[in-house]
């Protein structure tokens, strides 16, 4: 008898997993928080192209001069690199290079010290022999140490090589400047397959191409994509960015090849997207989240 009970609740057990009811749950994972490794007190920058006359350039300095670099004048290709040594730099200078690196800081990842030969993975490879590279001298307390990193996904990057090209060959450049990527677009979709009254669709986002720019949700319900578009407030934008805050909406994991039924696309300022696979709770919170914003709007 108590085989047979065993065996019951062993396929109770592997039916409820096939239901779904067993299956682990779906958590974000939020990063912790990094810290530097030291104070910083030097740069080292490389880029080269096989492809691009004029792209190459290198960089390394301290905070009280630039220690060597090569480049070509303007960036133009045609003409010889050249190359400077021990140009003194101002503390301003040091100050606004190193305020965008440590602003950055959160985003770089560093990379494994290796001997030897450089693998493919210690540096950005591009087509036509193409790298680049970045590389920080830290003053730590069991003394100086220099780590590689990996470039962050985040045009604030362009900033920190236009300030460097400045500083190696002064010739007026604009500095672009950006602001950290911001989330500016949701589109939750789900597809149920089997029970098609139970699909839906949403996409919150800023509309600009009409005459009175707004946020907007558009949203499609049941078999037929009965839908509609709703004109929102920014206040109502802002209450959707405070529930994403709460809820760690872009701390989720990526979705698997077993996922397809279900998408949730986050998209940054900076044209950056990320896809994440919520769980049960905070899907279901989400969707009455935009339930809830069309039948104040209706």
């Amino acid at each position: 008898m108590k085989k047979m009970a065993a065996g019951v609740m062993a396929v109770l057990t592997l039916l409820l997993g096939m239901m779904g009811c067993g299956k682990p749950q779906i958590v974000p994972t939020v990063p912790e928080e990094k810290t530097v490794p030291g104070t910083l007190i030097g740069i080292h920058y490389s880029r080269a192209s096989g492809m691009i006359a004029g792209y190459d350039f290198e960089i390394r300095l301290n905070k009280d001069e630039i220690e060597y670099t090569s480049f070509y004048p303007g960036g133009m290709g045609g003409q010889d690199a050249e190359e400077k040594t021990h140009i003194p730099i101002t503390e301003k200078q040091w100050s606004d290079v190193e305020t965008v690196l440590l602003d950055l800081g959160p985003m770089l990842e560093e990379l494994e010290p290796v001997t030897g030969k450089p693998s493919l993975g210690e540096e950005l490879l591009l087509d036509g022999g193409d790298h680049e590279s970045l590389s920080l001298v830290w003053q730590t307390e069991e003394g100086t140490k220099e780590i590689g990193y990996r470039w962050p996904s985040d045009r604030r990057v362009l900033t920190l090589i236009a300030m460097l090209q400045e500083l190696a060959d002064p010739i007026g450049r604009e500095i672009p400047r950006y602001e950290p990527p911001e989330l500016c677009k949701i589109y939750f979709t789900r597809d149920h397959r089997i029970n098609r009254k139970r699909d839906y669709s949403f996409q919150l986002h800023w509309t600009a191409y009409e005459e009175d720019p707004h946020w907007e949700l558009i949203y499609y319900l049941g078999p037929n994509f009965d839908g509609g578009r709703v004109g929102l407030e920014q206040a109502d934008w802002d209450a959707f960015l405070a529930f994403a805050e709460a809820a760690q909406l872009e701390y989720f994991p990526e979705p698997t090849k077993n996922d397809k039924q279900f998408t949730c696309t986050l998209t940054y300022t900076d044209g950056t997207y990320k896809n994440i696979v919520l769980n049960d709770e905070t899907e279901q919170q989400l969707k009455q989240f935009f339930f809830d914003l069309i039948e104040q709007k209706q």
